[in-house]
């Protein structure tokens, strides 16, 4: 009896756990302007940081995050931060180190 109950309670246990893993991430619940504290608090940890370079006057960094969490290899999206602040996201794109300088550049004129 005992083992009969410890399995039925890890099989639930597992498709319980296994459920959450699916879920989307909710994009809808970050906002630009947000720190990545609050934007990681909101949607979680990245998969990885893209990139990430120090100007003179600030820090760039991109950070990827998959639609489905347990999935990485599902539709990957970007995340621009210019000085800790989200400026935009977004469907990974192809990205060159040069790159780094063109968002950099785009954000900081905006600024201006």
């Amino acid at each position: 009896m005992k083992f009969f109950t410890a399995a039925i309670l890890l099989i639930s246990t597992l498709l319980i756990t296994s459920c959450a893993l699916l879920k989307e991430t909710d994009f809808s619940s970050i906002k630009i302007g947000m720190t990545t504290e609050q934007v990681k608090e909101r949607i979680g940890k990245p998969a990885r940081v893209v990139a990430a370079k120090r100007y003179a006057d600030g820090i760039l960094e991109v950070y990827e995050y998959p639609r489905l969490k347990a999935r990485p290899d599902t539709m990957l999206n970007w995340l621009y931060f210019i000085d800790n602040k989200l400026e935009e996201w977004g469907p990974k794109e192809q990205y060159i180190p040069n790159d780094y300088d063109k968002y950099y550049n785009k954000y900081r004129r905006d600024r201006r």
